[in-house]
């Protein structure tokens, strides 16, 4: 019976000897002696084969003994955390390995005598995810770069839509505004990033208005507008983001604004004389397209002002010879200011035809042509 129980322990044993050995990575116990210095009493593993830390070359000596005097400090720290009673686990280097320890205290009759720990090689892992890391700060610093060479303002939002990057131009906004507003630099920042927040929630791109803070009296301007866009990206090797686009168009829009108003001020002084007012824009088929109609006029001639709307110049052109008065409207879309007369049903009308409105290049895009009534009868 005992011959057989013995047996079966020097099996176990063996086994026990079998895995340790062919484990990848490194086991070992430490006590630690009354001078304070850890002593080796077993170590195995592959790692502890090639670099010669087995049990029969370290038993009893200390890690100062056998590692160099850096390794030796760094270890000791460790060593001293697990004996102090933790469960210990963090990276360490060692022969230009880095190894993932785990470090437990071990005790004898309740009381604390030694270390017994492992370690792993992750050296492959560490170097791919520094590569890796290398390769997402590669993409932040080109975007960046990207990013400041643009005009507009750009954020950069997680999918969570927390903050993540902004370049300078965004920065050129709030330092613009904020103060001529009347917030804080905070305070306006917030009020942005929530308004754009809930845009992308909406999926709403129209422009973002920005009021005067109406508790500070001592604001320059009263608004700020935004033309706002954004997109959705993902990478491999980045969660999904989102980019938001903020041009600033105060400027365009208030003239804008103040043109619309002068205009419509405008129509409601003619809207009883005897003149009829058309817009015509240039389409990008090259023909001219009524964008604005008004006028007493018209309607006297038993045309209501929506006849016109939308049609081209040629659509309402009644005879040969307004066709050929297309050559004034020509000019005008080139930049220069006419007029001609032309007759119809026995009126006489003289039409004035100016430029109205250009695009970024300068080049006309919509004109203004004014037709007053000279004279009832010919």
């Amino acid at each position: 019976m005992n011959n057989l129980l013995s047996n079966n322990i020097e099996t176990i044993e063996q086994e026990y000897n079998k895995i340790i050995k062919n484990f990848e990575g490194i086991v070992f116990k430490m006590i630690r002696k009354d001078n304070g210095y850890y002593y080796f009493v077993f170590c195995d593993g592959i790692i502890a084969n090639h670099f010669e830390l087995t049990t029969d070359n370290s038993y009893d000596k200390t890690i100062n003994d056998l590692l160099s005097e850096e390794d030796a400090s760094n270890l000791t720290k460790l060593l001293d955390e697990s004996y102090s009673g933790k469960v210990v686990s963090a990276e360490f280097s060692m022969y230009d390995i880095i190894f993932l320890m785990r470090l437990v205290p071990d005790f004898e009759d309740g009381k604390i005598v030694g270390v017994i720990g492992s370690g792993i090689d992750i050296t492959k892992l560490k170097l791919a995810h520094t590569e890796l890391l290398l390769n997402e700060q590669h993409f932040s610093n080109e975007m960046s770069n990207i990013f400041n060479f643009l005009p507009e303002g750009i954020i950069v939002l997680s999918k969570e839509l927390r903050l993540l990057r902004n370049n300078a131009a965004f920065k050129l906004i709030i330092d613009s505004y904020y103060d001529s507003l009347g917030f804080s630099k905070h305070q306006f920042v917030e009020l942005i990033l929530n308004k754009v927040i809930t845009r992308i929630k909406d999926n709403d791109k129209n422009y973002l208005h920005f009021e005067s803070n109406s508790e500070n009296v001592n604001h320059t301007i009263n608004e700020l507008v935004l033309q706002f866009d954004f997109s959705e990206f993902s990478l491999n090797f980045q969660t999904d983001f989102i980019i938001v686009s903020l041009k600033d168009i105060t400027e365009k829009y208030l003239i804008e604004k103040e043109k619309n108003r002068i205009f419509n001020e405008y129509i409601k002084t003619v809207s009883n004389l005897n003149v009829h007012i058309l817009r015509f824009k240039l389409g990008d088929d090259g023909k001219y397209y009524v964008s604005f109609s008004e006028g007493k006029n018209v309607e006297e001639l038993g045309l209501s002002t929506a006849f016109y709307y939308g049609k081209t110049f040629e659509d309402f052109a009644f005879d040969d010879y307004f066709l050929e008065c297309k050559l004034y409207f020509d000019k005008a879309f080139k930049g220069e200011t006419t007029e001609f007369f032309y007759s119809n049903k026995n009126r006489k009308v003289l039409v004035n035809v100016s430029p109205f409105e250009s695009d970024k290049n300068g080049k006309v895009i919509e004109v203004l042509a004014s037709a007053t009534l000279i004279t009832g009868r010919l």
